[in-house]
């Protein structure tokens, strides 16, 4: 893939190289799966998981997500997300302490810079875990 991936402290980061068949061709790809461990976070505070710019000739697909407090609920206005900087625009979020997944749940092109975060603003802070699972692939031809 090329390029470099930032995560926080005490963040996780995991992935694979997998290929995935696309009309006859083989799709190179990685799978990335981006964990917050149990973590407080105020009221106001967004945690970045993760940033990256995704490279020329790549999509970025979100395909599972989940955030939960400590005691695995959901929370309102709690949320993971997968945030385009370039365009300043939520890719994905959820606040759903249920795994989210589909093939993908959103996607994104090329050149745009992505941040993997955590935002509270549910008016106090939040013991929680979570994560999102990505694949970086060619972009189909």
């Amino acid at each position: 893939m090329g390029g470099k991936v930032v995560i926080a402290e005490g963040a996780e980061i995991h992935f694979d190289l997998v290929t995935i068949p696309h009309d006859h061709a083989i799709l190179c790809c990685q799978c990335f799966s981006f964990n917050l461990p149990r973590t407080s976070i105020a009221n106001g505070e967004t945690m970045v998981i993760a940033w990256f710019t995704l490279p020329t000739g790549k999509t970025l697909s979100i395909i599972k997500a989940q955030i939960a407090n400590d005691s695995g609920a959901s929370v309102a206005n709690l949320i993971i997300e997968a945030y385009d900087n370039t365009g300043s625009a939520s890719i994905y979020s959820t606040n759903s302490n249920t795994v989210q997944e589909d093939a993908p749940l959103a996607e994104s092109g090329a050149g745009k810079d992505v941040e993997i975060r955590v935002v509270n603003t549910s008016g106090g802070t939040v013991t929680c875990q979570g994560f999102m699972v990505v694949i970086i692939m060619e972009a189909a031809p």
